[in-house]
């Protein structure tokens, strides 16, 4: 995972990988950088967050 503002570098086609941003309570951004198999489990992820965030 990536803070906000740090750069990665990777070896594979673009279209390979999938980046999903989350919002932390702190008001900071990371952002998380996966191949396709992952997904669902950062699907799953964002919605843990999301409602932790609302209650």
């Amino acid at each position: 995972m990536l803070l906000e503002g740090q750069k990665v570098e990777l070896d594979v086609h673009p279209d390979a990988i999938i980046v999903e941003d989350y919002c932390l309570q702190d008001g900071s951004t990371i952002y998380a950088v996966v191949g396709e198999a992952e997904q669902e489990k950062l699907f799953s992820l964002q919605e843990i967050i999301n409602e932790n965030i609302e209650t």
